[in-house]
C-alpha cells in the first residue's frame, strides 16, 4: 500500500466510521507513520491560522502564547512527564477508551454532550455541576436501562449499528472543545472559539481511527509522541535554537 492509498482509506473511514481493525502489523505501522505526518502537517498549518487570524483580536486573547510560556517555565522533563506521558495516556482513556464499547459508548453520550455545550458556551459556577450532574445521572438510567430492558437494548444497537460515525464524530469534538481551556479568552462569544481547535478535532479523528482500528495502546503511542515532537519544538524555539 502507498501512502496516497493509506490516506485515501483514512478519508474513506471517515465517511462512515465502523467499528474494524486492522490485521497486518506491517500495514498499522506504516498507516500509523503517514498519519503522523498527516497530524503534524494538518496541527502545524491550522494552528498558525488561528493564532494569525481576525478571531485573536474578536475573542480578545491577549497572550495566545501563555500556556507555551508556562510549560516551558515548568522545565523540559517535567513537561515530557506532564504533556508527553501523562495527558495523552488520560485523555485517551477518557475519550477514546469507549469508542469500541456499545454499553459505554451510549452512556458516556450524555457526559460529552455536557461537556461541548460548557466549553462553546463558557459555562461556569454552580450551573456547571448541575449540567453535569443531570448529564451522570441520564448516563446512569442509560446504562440501568440497556443492562436490564432488552427491548431499549435492541434499538439502541440498531441506531448504533447505523449511525456510529455519530458516536465517532462525538468524542472527537469534546477531544476539541476540551482544548477552549488552553485560551486565555478575554471576550467569549458562544460557539465561536470552536474555530481555535479545529487541529485538535482533526486529531481526535485521527487518533479515534488509530484507536479504533489498532487498539488503545497505538492510539495512547501516537498521541505520547505527537505530543513529545511539540514539546521539543516549543524548547527549542524559547532557546532561540
Amino acid at each position: 500500500m502507498s501512502i496516497k492509498t493509506d490516506y485515501i482509506a483514512f478519508f474513506k473511514y471517515l465517511k462512515k466510521p465502523s467499528i474494524t481493525r486492522a490485521s497486518n502489523q506491517k500495514i498499522k505501522l506504516k498507516a500509523l507513520l503517514f498519519l503522523f505526518l498527516l497530524a503534524l502537517i494538518v496541527d502545524f498549518s491550522l494552528d498558525w491560522l488561528s493564532m494569525n487570524h481576525w478571531l485573536i483580536n474578536i475573542l480578545d486573547i491577549s497572550d495566545s502564547k501563555s500556556q507555551e510560556k508556562e510549560v516551558y517555565k515548568d522545565g523540559f522533563w517535567f513537561a515530557v512527564l506532564t504533556v508527553a506521558l501523562l495527558e495523552p495516556s488520560l485523555e485517551e482513556l477518557l475519550q477514546r477508551s469507549y469508542l469500541t464499547s456499545f454499553l459505554w459508548n451510549n452512556c458516556l453520550v450524555p457526559i460529552n454532550i455536557s461537556l461541548i455545550g460548557v466549553m462553546l458556551f463558557n459555562i461556569r459556577g454552580n450551573i456547571l455541576f448541575l449540567i453535569f450532574g443531570i448529564s451522570l445521572i441520564v448516563s446512569r438510567i442509560v446504562f440501568v436501562k440497556l443492562t436490564k430492558n432488552p427491548g431499549m437494548k435492541f434499538r439502541f444497537l440498531k441506531f448504533y449499528a447505523r449511525n456510529y460515525f455519530f458516536y465517532f464524530y462525538l468524542s472527537a469534538i469534546s477531544f476539541g472543545c476540551t482544548h477552549i481551556a488552553n485560551y486565555p479568552i478575554g471576550n467569549f462569544i458562544p460557539i465561536l472559539p470552536i474555530l481555535l481547535v479545529f487541529s485538535q478535532i482533526f486529531a481526535g479523528l485521527i487518533l479515534g481511527y488509530v484507536r479504533v482500528l489498532m487498539g488503545l495502546k497505538w492510539s495512547i503511542s501516537f498521541h505520547a509522541f505527537h505530543n513529545f515532537i511539540f514539546v521539543i519544538i516549543l524548547f527549542v524555539k524559547h532557546k532561540g535554537l
